[in-house]
């Protein structure tokens, strides 16, 4: 399984001097909670649905008014897309983190969630788990 398959492709992305609530349009038809933040095409940070809770709802600023750069996480934990779902776990759990970025060459080629991955890897182990238990079932009927 490629994190291509499952992430979200191509990544929701905004620049830097967008407003909140432009962010906010941008995600919301991708149904994802995270954009990838840009400054001519170089990738300068994330804003994650959680950022806007504490930095915009919270202070009860104006999402129309407040800046991306204002509200944003960086620097951005980035895996290459070649890598597996696995390591891009691992690298979410080590750095208490949802979200990753996926890159190749530098250059921003996707955007995964923890709910991604954790929804793949399930799905995965429960089609492994029937295999099995219907290979036993097989087996025991033999004997």
């Amino acid at each position: 399984m490629s994190l291509l398959d499952i992430a979200y492709t191509p990544a929701p992305v905004i620049g830097r001097r967008e407003t909140v609530r432009d962010a906010v349009a941008v995600t919301m038809p991708e149904g994802c909670d995270a954009v990838v933040v840009v400054d001519e095409e170089e990738l300068v940070g994330i804003m994650t649905s959680r950022d806007i809770m504490l930095k915009v709802v919270l202070r009860r600023e104006d999402p129309e008014s407040v800046l991306v750069e204002q509200v944003m996480s960086a620097p951005v934990v980035t895996i290459h897309q070649d890598e597996t779902p696995e390591k891009a776990l691992a690298m979410m759990l080590e750095n208490n983190i949802r979200h990753v970025v996926l890159i190749d060459r530098r250059k921003v080629t996707g955007l995964i969630s923890q709910r991604q991955l954790l929804g793949k890897i399930v799905k995965e182990q429960s089609e492994s788990l029937e295999y099995l238990a219907a290979f036993l079932s097989v087996e025991g009927s033999r004997h």
